[in-house]
């Protein structure tokens, strides 16, 4: 059985003064913002815990830089969470196929593609959702895979809750095929087309970063071939068989080729401020009819303009 609560995790760390607020917390942090009557309820169903502290309904502050997590239920989520705050207007060019079951979008890059522990903070699916309630009959909007903050392109949404598991059953039997394009630094134009298995797990140092292990981890496999290089980058399709937390960003800064921009595997690029990975194209078998369709997104206008001409090509 599905864990019916949230978890949701934090270190303080900004705050100077020793002991402060949880409740204050949660809301500057998670956009949650719940009465004192409903924290405290929380805390008598032990369900505010407190690193390396009992559970305790008295405990009503943390100490600076320790962790505690919070867990809660999905209409408490809905209930608690701050709205939208300036929201993202819809536009067509992140539509790239509508029909009645299902949607395909491309994501701009800097846009999460759901709801975050920052509810205040817009997303793509919170805009298609507006989107298909205006002049539609529909509302109802899932998502079976996510793409980075920082990575642009293709997603899947499923409008109706009766195909939730054809969509689920895609993904978790690798029907979905997905294609994306990355700007590597490559000065001695010294990348090969490779194949590259290994196992992934969280660094513990930090914990919004992968590492390759040989104990443990998940197997990650991604193919890589190189499309054109160009004044010492390549643009490189990588085609992931797996789906891993950053696996494609990962495996590209092991092999010595980080993509440009990657702040987490690599530094931040002033002419290129962000992650230069696109998700390109996606190919699946239609819920109804089992046609096989495949969906492209056009390189963004942030990626050079000689390398998107040449994809166009």
């Amino acid at each position: 059985m599905k864990n019916p609560y949230k978890i949701f995790k934090l270190t303080t760390i900004k705050e100077e003064s020793l002991y402060f607020n949880a409740r204050e917390i949660l809301k500057r942090d998670f956009s949650l913002s719940l009465s004192q009557k409903s924290f405290d309820e929380l805390l008598k169903q032990n369900r505010i815990r407190i690193s390396g502290a009992p559970p305790s309904h008295e405990l009503k502050s943390i100490k600076k830089g320790v962790n505690f997590s919070i867990s809660i239920s999905k209409s408490q989520l809905k209930s608690w969470s701050l709205p939208i705050e300036n929201k993202r207007e819809f536009k067509e060019s992140m539509l790239i196929h509508e029909e009645n079951l299902f949607l395909v979008a491309n994501k701009p890059a800097m846009l999460s593609s759901t709801a975050t522990t920052n509810s205040k903070q817009d997303n793509l699916h919170a805009i298609l959702t507006r989107y298909i309630s205006g002049g539609h009959k529909e509302k109802y909007l899932s998502i079976h895979h996510r793409i980075d903050f920082e990575t642009s392109g293709l997603l899947i949404f499923c409008k109706k809750k009766s195909q939730n598991k054809f969509f689920s059953d895609l993904f978790e039997q690798r029907k979905v095929k997905k294609t994306y394009l990355a700007l590597i630094k490559d000065p001695d134009h010294s990348f090969k087309d490779q194949k590259v298995e290994n196992f992934l797990e969280r660094d513990p140092k930090n914990k919004m970063k992968m590492m390759s292990t040989t104990h443990g981890g998940k197997k990650a496999t991604t193919y890589f071939k190189e499309i054109t290089h160009q004044e010492g980058m390549t643009l490189v399709e990588a085609k992931p068989e797996t789906g891993r937390f950053h696996q494609i960003r990962v495996h590209l800064a092991e092999l010595g080729f980080p993509i440009i921009g990657d702040s987490i595997y690599s530094q931040k690029s002033e002419q290129f401020p962000r992650t230069m990975l696109h998700a390109y194209k996606l190919s699946f078998p239609h819920p109804q009819s089992d046609e096989s369709l495949e969906f492209i997104a056009p390189l963004p206008h942030d990626f050079p303009q000689n390398i998107i001409q040449l994809v166009k090509e």
